[in-house]
């Protein structure tokens, strides 16, 4: 992609749904719907967004709870090549 004189980085795609299509979003939802299967807090989808919540008296339940939440998404992320972006 060129934008203000300058080419975009390219990249390669291993994984993942096309963008920009009709068939996309489904195609999405469909790839990521066992996402929450097998976690113990709350969880929210929203597009490409996923939330866990939990609420305790005890905090080292809320931590335990959380941890092992977050061990089975990198688990189902590695599974399923998802890679995790962070600025």
């Amino acid at each position: 992609m060129f934008i203000n004189q300058t080419f975009s980085e390219t990249i390669f795609i291993t994984a993942g749904v096309p963008q920009g299509s009709v068939l996309g979003p489904l195609l999405f939802l469909i790839y990521v719907n066992d996402i929450s299967e097998n976690l113990l807090s709350l969880t929210r989808l929203f597009a490409d967004d996923t939330s866990l919540a939990e609420t305790s008296s005890d905090i080292s339940e809320t931590e335990t709870l959380l941890n092992h939440d977050l061990n089975i998404l990198n688990s189902w992320s590695k599974q399923w090549l998802v890679q995790s972006f962070q600025n």
